[in-house]
Protein backbone atom coordinates (compact mmCIF):
# COMPACT_ATOMS: atom_id res chain seq x y z
CA UNK A 1 0.00 0.00 0.00
CA UNK A 2 1.06 3.34 -0.98
CA UNK A 3 1.37 6.93 0.80
CA UNK A 4 0.29 10.07 -0.91
CA UNK A 5 0.45 13.95 0.53
CA UNK A 6 -1.22 16.41 -1.41
CA UNK A 7 -1.05 20.04 0.55
CA UNK A 8 -1.08 18.92 3.80
CA UNK A 9 -0.28 21.04 6.15
CA UNK A 10 -0.37 21.22 9.88
CA UNK A 11 -1.50 24.42 12.32
CA UNK A 12 -1.14 24.46 15.93
CA UNK A 13 -3.92 25.91 18.19
CA UNK A 14 -1.92 29.12 18.63
CA UNK A 15 -1.81 29.62 15.26
CA UNK A 16 1.50 28.52 14.41
CA UNK A 17 2.30 26.85 11.17
CA UNK A 18 4.41 23.63 11.33
CA UNK A 19 4.17 22.56 8.03
CA UNK A 20 2.42 23.92 4.83
CA UNK A 21 1.02 22.81 1.52
CA UNK A 22 3.46 19.57 1.48
CA UNK A 23 3.37 16.97 -1.13
CA UNK A 24 4.71 13.64 -0.99
CA UNK A 25 4.08 9.81 -2.22
CA UNK A 26 5.69 6.72 -1.49
CA UNK A 27 5.00 3.72 -3.21
CA UNK A 28 3.95 0.24 -1.70
CA UNK A 29 6.91 -1.56 -0.66
CA UNK A 30 9.51 1.39 -0.59
CA UNK A 31 11.29 2.54 3.03
CA UNK A 32 12.04 5.32 3.52
CA UNK A 33 13.17 7.65 6.07
CA UNK A 34 12.21 11.14 7.29
CA UNK A 35 14.96 13.67 8.05
CA UNK A 36 14.79 17.21 9.15
CA UNK A 37 15.45 20.09 12.08
CA UNK A 38 14.37 19.47 15.62
CA UNK A 39 11.20 20.88 15.59
CA UNK A 40 10.39 20.48 12.04
CA UNK A 41 7.16 17.89 12.73
CA UNK A 42 8.72 14.80 11.83
CA UNK A 43 6.77 12.99 14.40
CA UNK A 44 3.89 14.70 13.81
CA UNK A 45 3.58 13.43 10.29
CA UNK A 46 4.28 10.34 11.32
CA UNK A 47 1.14 10.36 14.07
CA UNK A 48 -0.98 12.28 11.11
CA UNK A 49 -0.46 9.10 8.75
CA UNK A 50 -0.58 6.78 11.56
CA UNK A 51 -4.27 8.34 12.56
CA UNK A 52 -5.22 7.48 8.58
CA UNK A 53 -3.57 4.38 8.34
CA UNK A 54 -3.99 2.97 11.35
CA UNK A 55 -6.00 -0.15 10.62
CA UNK A 56 -3.29 -1.01 7.32
CA UNK A 57 -0.59 -3.19 8.87
CA UNK A 58 1.17 -3.33 5.22
CA UNK A 59 2.52 0.29 6.42
CA UNK A 60 4.77 0.75 8.96
CA UNK A 61 5.81 3.76 11.31
CA UNK A 62 8.60 3.77 13.37
CA UNK A 63 9.68 6.74 15.26
CA UNK A 64 13.08 6.20 16.80
CA UNK A 65 13.20 2.93 16.75
CA UNK A 66 16.71 2.01 18.20
CA UNK A 67 16.68 4.73 20.85
CA UNK A 68 17.79 3.06 24.27
CA UNK A 69 18.66 -0.44 22.23
CA UNK A 70 21.85 -2.14 23.02
CA UNK A 71 23.70 -3.46 20.10
CA UNK A 72 21.92 -6.87 20.15
CA UNK A 73 18.71 -5.45 19.88
CA UNK A 74 19.84 -2.81 17.11
CA UNK A 75 20.83 -5.98 14.82
CA UNK A 76 17.65 -7.48 15.31
CA UNK A 77 15.72 -3.92 14.53
CA UNK A 78 18.21 -3.65 11.13
CA UNK A 79 17.54 -6.82 10.09
CA UNK A 80 13.92 -6.38 9.95
CA UNK A 81 13.94 -3.25 8.27
CA UNK A 82 16.46 -5.09 5.91
CA UNK A 83 14.00 -8.16 5.14
CA UNK A 84 10.37 -6.44 5.85
CA UNK A 85 8.45 -6.38 2.35
CA UNK A 86 6.00 -3.65 4.24
CA UNK A 87 6.03 -0.01 3.24
CA UNK A 88 8.35 1.30 5.65
CA UNK A 89 8.42 5.14 7.08
CA UNK A 90 11.02 6.13 9.29
CA UNK A 91 11.97 8.90 11.49
CA UNK A 92 15.94 8.20 13.05
CA UNK A 93 18.84 10.52 14.15
CA UNK A 94 20.79 6.61 13.98
CA UNK A 95 23.39 6.92 11.43
CA UNK A 96 23.43 3.55 10.73
CA UNK A 97 19.98 2.58 10.29
CA UNK A 98 19.20 5.37 7.68
CA UNK A 99 22.38 4.21 5.72
CA UNK A 100 20.25 0.98 5.44
CA UNK A 101 16.67 2.71 3.75
CA UNK A 102 17.44 3.60 0.24
CA UNK A 103 14.98 6.57 0.26
CA UNK A 104 15.67 9.88 2.31
CA UNK A 105 12.71 12.55 2.32
CA UNK A 106 13.77 15.94 4.11
CA UNK A 107 10.95 17.75 5.59
CA UNK A 108 11.27 21.42 5.33
CA UNK A 109 8.22 24.00 7.14
CA UNK A 110 7.18 24.42 3.29
CA UNK A 111 8.16 21.18 1.53
CA UNK A 112 9.39 17.66 1.10
CA UNK A 113 12.43 17.13 -0.83
CA UNK A 114 13.35 13.54 -1.93
CA UNK A 115 16.58 11.98 -2.38
CA UNK A 116 17.08 8.83 -4.06
CA UNK A 117 19.31 7.36 -1.55
CA UNK A 118 20.38 6.22 1.87
CA UNK A 119 21.43 8.73 4.19
CA UNK A 120 25.30 9.00 3.15
CA UNK A 121 23.82 9.93 -0.13
CA UNK A 122 22.18 12.72 1.22
CA UNK A 123 24.58 13.98 2.94
CA UNK A 124 26.88 13.89 0.15
CA UNK A 125 24.22 16.10 -2.11
CA UNK A 126 23.83 18.66 0.89
CA UNK A 127 27.72 19.17 1.05
CA UNK A 128 27.47 19.66 -3.27
CA UNK A 129 24.99 22.35 -2.21
CA UNK A 130 26.96 23.72 0.28
CA UNK A 131 29.98 23.84 -2.27
CA UNK A 132 27.99 25.38 -4.84
CA UNK A 133 26.46 28.16 -2.43
CA UNK A 134 30.50 29.15 -1.35
CA UNK A 135 30.91 29.81 -5.53
CA UNK A 136 27.91 31.97 -5.73
CA UNK A 137 29.11 33.62 -2.28
CA UNK A 138 32.03 34.29 -3.86
CA UNK A 139 30.81 35.45 -7.46
CA UNK A 140 28.28 37.61 -5.80
CA UNK A 141 31.00 39.09 -3.06
CA UNK A 142 32.87 39.99 -6.17
CA UNK A 143 30.08 41.88 -8.19
CA UNK A 144 29.18 43.81 -5.23
CA UNK A 145 32.55 44.76 -5.01
CA UNK A 146 32.87 45.63 -8.93
CA UNK A 147 29.80 47.42 -8.74
CA UNK A 148 30.63 50.03 -5.57
CA UNK A 149 33.95 50.62 -8.04
CA UNK A 150 32.11 51.31 -11.02
CA UNK A 151 29.67 53.54 -8.57
CA UNK A 152 33.18 55.44 -7.22
CA UNK A 153 34.94 55.82 -10.73
CA UNK A 154 31.52 57.06 -12.23
CA UNK A 155 30.67 59.67 -9.61
CA UNK A 156 34.66 60.52 -9.88
CA UNK A 157 34.26 60.86 -13.67
CA UNK A 158 30.98 62.87 -13.73
CA UNK A 159 32.77 65.22 -11.19
CA UNK A 160 35.69 66.14 -13.22
CA UNK A 161 32.88 66.48 -16.75
CA UNK A 162 30.62 69.28 -14.32
CA UNK A 163 33.90 70.90 -13.49
CA UNK A 164 35.10 71.05 -16.50
CA UNK A 165 31.84 72.18 -18.25
CA UNK A 166 31.54 74.85 -15.16
CA UNK A 167 34.67 76.60 -16.35
CA UNK A 168 34.07 76.67 -20.00
CA UNK A 169 31.09 78.05 -19.63
CA UNK A 170 31.87 80.52 -17.33
CA UNK A 171 34.28 81.78 -19.58
CA UNK A 172 32.74 81.57 -22.11
CA UNK A 173 29.92 84.18 -20.66
CA UNK A 174 27.15 81.74 -20.14
CA UNK A 175 24.23 83.84 -18.07
CA UNK A 176 23.86 82.74 -14.49
CA UNK A 177 20.72 81.48 -14.50
CA UNK A 178 21.52 79.08 -17.49
CA UNK A 179 24.47 77.77 -15.83
CA UNK A 180 22.29 77.24 -12.84
CA UNK A 181 19.77 75.13 -14.87
CA UNK A 182 22.28 73.27 -16.35
CA UNK A 183 23.76 72.63 -13.02
CA UNK A 184 20.01 71.73 -11.77
CA UNK A 185 19.73 69.06 -14.56
CA UNK A 186 23.29 67.71 -14.09
CA UNK A 187 22.73 67.23 -10.60
CA UNK A 188 19.17 65.21 -11.39
CA UNK A 189 21.05 62.76 -13.72
CA UNK A 190 23.76 62.19 -10.88
CA UNK A 191 21.04 61.27 -8.89
CA UNK A 192 18.87 59.03 -10.66
CA UNK A 193 22.34 57.08 -11.91
CA UNK A 194 23.15 57.14 -7.94
CA UNK A 195 20.05 55.86 -7.65
CA UNK A 196 20.10 52.78 -9.68
CA UNK A 197 23.65 52.24 -8.68
CA UNK A 198 22.45 52.42 -5.20
CA UNK A 199 19.99 50.13 -5.49
CA UNK A 200 21.56 47.51 -7.50
CA UNK A 201 24.26 47.21 -4.74
CA UNK A 202 21.57 47.00 -2.37
CA UNK A 203 20.20 43.83 -4.34
CA UNK A 204 23.41 42.06 -4.36
CA UNK A 205 23.66 42.78 -0.59
CA UNK A 206 20.28 41.04 -0.17
CA UNK A 207 21.45 38.04 -2.21
CA UNK A 208 24.63 37.74 -0.28
CA UNK A 209 22.73 38.08 3.35
CA UNK A 210 20.47 35.42 1.58
CA UNK A 211 23.19 32.73 0.82
CA UNK A 212 25.02 33.59 4.22
CA UNK A 213 21.85 32.80 5.49
CA UNK A 214 21.27 29.56 4.04
CA UNK A 215 25.03 28.42 4.50
CA UNK A 216 24.54 28.86 8.20
CA UNK A 217 21.66 26.69 8.51
CA UNK A 218 23.20 24.15 6.50
CA UNK A 219 27.12 23.91 7.35
CA UNK A 220 28.15 21.85 10.32
CA UNK A 221 29.12 24.11 12.99
CA UNK A 222 32.35 22.69 13.86
CA UNK A 223 33.41 23.51 17.71
CA UNK A 224 36.81 21.94 19.13
CA UNK A 225 37.20 20.84 22.36
CA UNK A 226 41.16 22.21 23.64
CA UNK A 227 43.64 20.16 24.77
CA UNK A 228 44.96 19.32 28.25
CA UNK A 229 48.51 18.94 27.00
CA UNK A 230 48.67 15.63 29.33
CA UNK A 231 52.04 13.81 27.10
CA UNK A 232 50.46 10.46 25.65
CA UNK A 233 51.34 7.19 26.86
CA UNK A 234 51.45 7.83 30.18
CA UNK A 235 49.65 5.51 33.08
CA UNK A 236 46.05 6.94 34.18
CA UNK A 237 44.51 3.62 34.99
CA UNK A 238 45.54 0.06 36.14
CA UNK A 239 42.64 -2.65 36.85
CA UNK A 240 43.56 -6.73 37.87
CA UNK A 241 40.62 -8.80 39.05
CA UNK A 242 38.26 -5.81 39.65
CA UNK A 243 34.78 -6.26 40.87
CA UNK A 244 32.16 -4.40 43.15
CA UNK A 245 30.42 -6.69 45.28
CA UNK A 246 26.65 -5.98 46.71
CA UNK A 247 25.82 -8.21 49.41
CA UNK A 248 26.55 -11.76 48.35
CA UNK A 249 26.37 -10.78 44.58
CA UNK A 250 29.37 -9.61 42.49
CA UNK A 251 28.57 -7.19 39.85
CA UNK A 252 30.01 -8.96 37.22
CA UNK A 253 30.71 -12.62 36.54
CA UNK A 254 34.10 -12.54 35.53
CA UNK A 255 36.48 -9.80 36.99
CA UNK A 256 37.87 -7.38 35.10
CA UNK A 257 41.31 -6.37 34.28
CA UNK A 258 42.27 -3.00 32.04
CA UNK A 259 44.70 -0.56 31.44
CA UNK A 260 44.24 3.05 29.77
CA UNK A 261 46.76 5.49 28.60
CA UNK A 262 46.63 8.79 28.08
CA UNK A 263 45.37 9.31 23.95
CA UNK A 264 43.73 6.07 24.24
CA UNK A 265 40.39 6.08 22.96
CA UNK A 266 38.11 3.10 24.56
CA UNK A 267 34.86 1.70 23.94
CA UNK A 268 33.33 -0.06 27.49
CA UNK A 269 30.69 -2.85 25.65
CA UNK A 270 28.74 -5.13 26.89
CA UNK A 271 24.53 -5.13 26.72
CA UNK A 272 21.83 -3.11 28.77
CA UNK A 273 22.70 -3.52 32.36
CA UNK A 274 25.83 -4.94 32.17
CA UNK A 275 27.53 -2.75 34.39
CA UNK A 276 29.29 -0.16 31.98
CA UNK A 277 27.96 2.75 33.95
CA UNK A 278 29.25 1.62 37.15
CA UNK A 279 32.51 0.38 35.51
CA UNK A 280 32.99 4.34 34.87
CA UNK A 281 32.16 5.71 38.78
CA UNK A 282 35.16 3.11 39.44
CA UNK A 283 37.69 4.83 37.08
CA UNK A 284 36.32 8.31 38.51
CA UNK A 285 36.70 6.87 42.35
CA UNK A 286 32.67 7.64 42.66
CA UNK A 287 32.42 3.58 43.56
CA UNK A 288 35.28 2.44 45.55
CA UNK A 289 36.64 -1.52 44.33
CA UNK A 290 35.52 -4.23 46.40
CA UNK A 291 38.01 -7.25 45.24
CA UNK A 292 41.09 -7.09 43.02
CA UNK A 293 44.01 -4.48 42.47
CA UNK A 294 43.36 -0.65 41.55
CA UNK A 295 45.89 2.22 40.77
CA UNK A 296 44.22 5.28 39.69
CA UNK A 297 46.05 8.70 38.83
CA UNK A 298 45.15 12.01 38.83
CA UNK A 299 43.80 13.47 36.54
CA UNK A 300 41.11 15.72 35.24
CA UNK A 301 37.81 14.32 33.54
CA UNK A 302 34.45 15.81 31.98
CA UNK A 303 31.80 13.13 32.34
CA UNK A 304 28.93 13.76 30.20
CA UNK A 305 25.93 11.82 30.55
CA UNK A 306 22.91 11.39 28.09
CA UNK A 307 20.75 14.18 29.52
CA UNK A 308 23.83 16.53 29.92
CA UNK A 309 22.99 16.62 32.79
CA UNK A 310 26.14 19.01 33.79
CA UNK A 311 24.46 21.97 32.35
CA UNK A 312 22.54 23.06 35.44
CA UNK A 313 18.26 23.53 34.48
CA UNK A 314 17.90 26.45 37.18
CA UNK A 315 20.65 28.64 35.45
CA UNK A 316 20.04 30.84 31.83
CA UNK A 317 22.36 30.03 29.25
CA UNK A 318 24.34 33.44 29.77
CA UNK A 319 24.49 32.07 33.88
CA UNK A 320 25.37 28.72 32.61
CA UNK A 321 28.58 30.19 30.63
CA UNK A 322 29.64 32.46 33.02
CA UNK A 323 29.68 29.51 35.46
CA UNK A 324 32.58 28.01 33.69
CA UNK A 325 34.08 31.41 33.10
CA UNK A 326 36.89 30.58 35.28
CA UNK A 327 39.04 33.13 33.03
CA UNK A 328 37.38 35.58 33.57
CA UNK A 329 36.59 37.07 30.24
CA UNK A 330 34.49 40.29 30.28
CA UNK A 331 31.09 40.18 29.87
CA UNK A 332 30.78 41.03 25.84
CA UNK A 333 33.73 38.44 24.92
CA UNK A 334 31.31 35.32 27.11
CA UNK A 335 28.15 37.46 24.96
CA UNK A 336 30.56 36.59 21.61
CA UNK A 337 31.50 33.12 22.22
CA UNK A 338 27.76 32.20 22.73
CA UNK A 339 26.95 33.95 19.46
CA UNK A 340 29.59 32.04 17.95
CA UNK A 341 27.83 29.05 19.07
CA UNK A 342 24.73 29.45 17.69
CA UNK A 343 23.29 31.16 20.81
CA UNK A 344 21.73 34.44 19.48
CA UNK A 345 20.45 36.96 22.11
CA UNK A 346 17.38 35.73 22.25
CA UNK A 347 18.82 32.77 24.06
CA UNK A 348 20.84 34.83 26.54
CA UNK A 349 18.19 34.77 29.10
CA UNK A 350 15.89 31.56 28.59
CA UNK A 351 16.38 28.75 31.21
CA UNK A 352 18.92 25.89 30.24
CA UNK A 353 15.53 23.82 31.50
CA UNK A 354 14.03 24.31 27.73
CA UNK A 355 16.95 23.82 26.06
CA UNK A 356 16.53 20.75 23.85
CA UNK A 357 19.57 18.07 23.82
CA UNK A 358 20.76 19.37 21.20
CA UNK A 359 21.10 23.19 22.15
CA UNK A 360 22.35 21.72 25.98
CA UNK A 361 25.17 19.58 23.74
CA UNK A 362 26.32 22.90 21.86
CA UNK A 363 26.25 25.33 25.33
CA UNK A 364 28.07 22.09 26.86
CA UNK A 365 31.09 23.12 24.37
CA UNK A 366 30.45 26.57 24.00
CA UNK A 367 31.10 26.48 28.37
CA UNK A 368 34.53 24.29 28.14
CA UNK A 369 35.67 26.70 25.34
CA UNK A 370 35.45 29.87 27.80
CA UNK A 371 36.93 27.64 30.61
CA UNK A 372 40.53 26.98 31.00
CA UNK A 373 39.83 23.53 32.89
CA UNK A 374 40.48 21.73 30.32
CA UNK A 375 39.99 17.58 30.69
CA UNK A 376 42.22 15.24 30.68
CA UNK A 377 39.56 12.46 29.94
CA UNK A 378 36.36 12.77 28.34
CA UNK A 379 33.74 10.38 29.20
CA UNK A 380 30.58 10.22 27.14
CA UNK A 381 27.85 7.75 28.43
CA UNK A 382 25.28 6.98 25.64
CA UNK A 383 26.07 11.25 24.21
CA UNK A 384 24.16 10.96 21.37
CA UNK A 385 20.84 9.27 22.90
CA UNK A 386 18.64 12.55 22.83
CA UNK A 387 20.50 14.26 19.86
CA UNK A 388 19.17 15.51 16.97
CA UNK A 389 21.49 14.07 14.18
CA UNK A 390 22.92 17.94 13.25
CA UNK A 391 23.65 17.94 16.95
CA UNK A 392 24.64 14.48 16.80
CA UNK A 393 27.30 15.61 13.85
CA UNK A 394 28.13 18.53 15.83
CA UNK A 395 29.80 16.17 18.83
CA UNK A 396 31.01 13.71 16.62
CA UNK A 397 33.50 16.28 15.13
CA UNK A 398 34.49 17.67 17.93
CA UNK A 399 34.92 13.92 20.20
CA UNK A 400 37.03 13.27 17.03
CA UNK A 401 39.23 16.16 17.06
CA UNK A 402 39.87 16.44 20.49
CA UNK A 403 43.80 15.45 21.45
CA UNK A 404 42.98 13.96 24.72
CA UNK A 405 41.68 10.28 26.36
CA UNK A 406 38.65 9.18 24.95
CA UNK A 407 36.01 6.69 26.92
CA UNK A 408 32.74 6.36 25.83
CA UNK A 409 29.85 4.32 26.26
CA UNK A 410 27.50 4.09 23.09
CA UNK A 411 25.28 1.64 21.03
CA UNK A 412 25.64 3.89 18.09
CA UNK A 413 28.45 1.97 16.06
CA UNK A 414 28.20 5.35 13.93
CA UNK A 415 29.33 7.76 16.01
CA UNK A 416 32.35 5.15 17.49
CA UNK A 417 33.82 4.45 13.92
CA UNK A 418 34.02 8.11 13.56
CA UNK A 419 35.65 9.47 16.52
CA UNK A 420 38.25 6.66 15.74
CA UNK A 421 37.80 4.29 18.81
CA UNK A 422 41.07 1.97 18.99
CA UNK A 423 40.30 0.02 22.63
CA UNK A 424 37.34 -1.71 23.88
CA UNK A 425 36.82 -2.96 27.61
CA UNK A 426 34.34 -6.13 27.73
CA UNK A 427 32.07 -6.33 30.60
Amino acid sequence: MSIVANALSYIHPNGEVLFNQINFSISSGDKVSLVGNNGVGKSTLLRIISGIQIHTPDIVLLDEPSNHLDAQSRSALYKFIEEAKHTILLVSHDRSLLDKVKTTMELTPNSVEIYGGNYAFYRRQKELKINSLHSLLADKEKNLKQTQQKFRDMAEQRQKLESRGHAQKAKAGTPRIAMGKLKDKAEQSSAKIKNEQTEKANDISTEIKTIKQTIQEEQLLKIEIKDSGLYTGKVLVEAADVNIIYGEHSLWKEAVSFHIYSGDRIQITGNNGAGKTSLIRLITKETPASTGRLFIADFKYLHVDQEYSIIDNRLTVFEQAQKFNDQHFPEHEVKMLLHRHQFSKNYWTRPCASLSGGEKMKLLLCSLSISNNTPDILILDEPTNNLDIRSKDILTYATKEFKGTIIVISHDAHFSKEIGINKYISI
